[in-house]
């Protein structure tokens, strides 16, 4: 035999061998009824029971046999509330049932399991909790949290509406005369004459910054909008101005050249050449570098010839119109000089 005690209620317990092995030492008190291991709670004969105790404990002769699964239960004392009731009847509330409980265990059996439990402890403890529950009702209300009590849609719909705060009148004066003291007062509203006035100001100013910028980028204007370029040159006519042609040498190309000497004239020449406008608005007519060079290829003669030296006579426009070809013909006499190559280049100054 072992003896152990159960850690919750110091309850000590006498157990078996064969109790202790049938769930490896997991015994459960019948009197808390809370699990423990019987082996790590094992104690001694003589601290089983307290010295200093004016009473002492023994063992009744017939021990109660715990369960076969290490449950400890006290199966006298758990129906003593219903031996102890009134004429034999179980109390009919819970509170009944837990006074006459509490009264039955502050009183030790005289027939009942093998328990050995201290009379003095187990009284106290049974006192305390009959005392506890045996105070009013209205005392044990008392005690509970306050709880808010609940409202109830039919109170929530009859509830006076709640008073709005009302706006507090704002001071602007006082402001006023803080923002004209930090930033000063300000200006008075124009009249409408004033306002009349400050619109054909404005518009003239614009007027004014358009026709600057039609001006430097007429040539621009005039590529992009072809249309608009006798227009713009009668404008700028009228005020001593011109509308340059667009100059872009890489829309130009030189289609065809050839250098012959006249027949039966000694010295005299002939240049003829094709140039071509890729562009899709006009150009202006570029400049014309010719080289004549010997047999070493070395330059021996050099002429530039603007459009002007190599345009008819009655041919006054300048312009290589947009996707067109204009041919050349340059009459030149050269003298004590004898030419066996050439070099021809398109250029603008």
């Amino acid at each position: 035999m072992m003896q152990t005690r159960c850690p919750a209620c110091r309850t000590v317990f006498r157990l078996r061998p064969d109790q202790v092995q049938a769930r490896e030492g997991l015994v459960r008190c019948g009197f808390c009824y809370q699990a423990f291991n019987a082996l790590e709670h094992r104690i001694a004969l003589d601290e089983a029971v307290d010295g200093n105790d004016e009473e002492t404990l023994t063992l009744p002769p017939a021990a109660a046999t715990p369960r076969a699964e290490g449950e400890l239960r006290i199966p006298a004392q758990a129906t003593r509330p219903m031996q102890d009731s009134t004429a034999g009847e179980a109390p009919t509330t819970m509170r009944e049932s837990l006074i006459a409980r509490a009264a039955a265990a502050a009183t030790p059996p005289s027939d009942g399991p093998a328990v050995l439990r201290k009379p003095r402890v187990a009284a106290a403890q049974a006192a305390d909790t009959a005392r506890l529950l045996a105070r009013p009702d209205n005392a044990a209300r008392a005690e509970r949290t306050h709880e808010p009590p609940r409202l109830r849609p039919q109170d929530i719909e009859n509830a006076p509406p709640r008073p709005t705060p009302q706006a507090q009148p704002v001071n602007t004066r006082m402001d006023s005369a803080r923002l004209d003291a930090a930033y000063g007062r300000p200006s008075s509203e124009p009249n409408p004459l004033q306002r009349t006035l400050g619109g054909l100001a404005a518009g003239l100013l614009a007027g004014i910054l358009a026709v600057q910028a039609i001006y430097l980028f007429r040539t621009g204007i005039a590529r992009e909008l072809p249309g608009l370029r006798p227009l713009l040159v009668d404008a700028c006519a009228a005020f001593g101005c011109t509308v340059p042609l667009p100059r872009e040498l890489g829309r130009i190309s030189l289609e065809s050249s050839d250098l012959q000497s006249e027949p039966n004239r000694s010295g005299q020449y002939v240049l003829l050449a094709t140039l071509r406008n890729q562009a899709e608005y006009p150009l202006a007519l570029p400049h014309l570098e010719l080289t004549l060079t010997d047999a070493a290829d070395r330059p021996i003669a050099r002429r530039v010839m603007p459009p002007a030296d190599w345009l008819p006579a009655h041919h006054a426009d300048t312009a290589l119109e947009a996707r067109s070809s204009k041919a050349i013909r340059v009459d030149f006499e050269i003298r004590e000089l004898m030419p066996t190559g050439y070099r021809i280049h398109v250029f603008y100054p």
